[in-house]
């Protein structure tokens, strides 16, 4: 193990969820009591159990940004997904009314039972927000411990013991509440289906040249946002991290590399380029 870090608290935190982006960024979430300290943002819980989700840089061995989310009830991350910019967050809350930033969630139940949360936020480097939260449920207890990520749908998987538990205009039946069954559900980003009608196709990036000896040059399209590169081998690890580009272009170094093929990843699709 090359990095090893911890959160500071004053009671009780864990981690239930992991997810690493395409830079080597490694994303957490889970659950803390009264507080945690996780580099400089020190997070306080509003009462029993807070969600936190944060972004940790394994190379700098520092946390970029930590952020909490729930009520004065018990409300627990169980899994995440990151997707670019995109961090995607599900588990379940107990609050009776669970605020995610601008988004609040209200309990179906209003006594301590578990309701599904998504929740998405926006990484922006050194600082995140909250962009929209979503529940589902029933009366009785209803949690998610599985989330993924395609295009612009989010799944979410988990298990619920309401009589009839709902799923934005799905309603599914238990016919037999007392143990869990499965759930598995859908939903669309309203935000990257908007910024994807807007945009429409656009153009790659290009690497040249290639194959490259000593540098080789990365050109963005026109309106890419710039991003963190990772260059790895062909057995998918990591052999050199770049800033994101100032401009329109940027040199990558590629002294001392073995000849071989790699992968540029961070600017879009992961761009294949060839070293001699």
């Amino acid at each position: 193990m090359a990095v090893a870090t911890a959160a500071a608290t004053n009671n009780y935190s864990y981690v239930a969820a992991t997810a690493v982006d395409g830079a080597g960024n490694v994303y957490l979430a889970g659950a803390f009591r009264n507080s945690v300290v996780l580099g400089g943002t020190t997070l306080t819980s509003l009462g029993s159990f807070d969600v936190f989700v944060a972004k940790f840089n394994p190379t700098s061995n520092q946390f970029a940004w930590a952020q909490r989310a729930g009520g004065t009830g018990n409300d627990i991350a169980t899994a995440l997904a990151v997707s670019g910019t995109n961090v995607y967050m599900t588990g379940y809350f107990q609050s009776t009314t669970a605020g995610f930033g601008p988004a609040t969630l209200t309990n179906a139940a209003l006594n301590n039972t578990a309701d599904v949360f998504v929740a998405k936020l926006t990484d922006a480097g050194s600082t995140s927000g909250f962009v929209w939260a979503q529940r589902a449920g029933g009366m009785d207890n209803d949690v998610a411990n599985a989330l993924a990520m395609s295009g612009t749908n989010v799944y979410v998987a988990g298990g619920f013991t309401s009589l009839t538990a709902d799923f934005g205009t799905v309603t599914l039946s238990n016919i037999n509440p007392n143990p869990y069954l499965g759930f598995l559900a859908s939903l669309t980003d309203p935000t990257l289906t908007a910024t994807t009608a807007a945009a429409g196709p656009r153009e790659p990036a290009s690497l040249f040249p290639n194959p490259a000896r000593g540098t080789a040059t990365l050109r963005l399209p026109a309106g890419a946002a710039p991003a963190p590169l990772v260059l790895t081998d062909a057995l998918g690890r990591a052999v050199r991290r770049y800033p994101a580009p100032a401009g329109p272009e940027a040199v990558l170094d590629l002294g001392g590399l073995p000849a071989g093929f790699y992968l540029l990843r961070g600017a879009g699709p992961a761009r294949r380029l060839v070293v001699e």
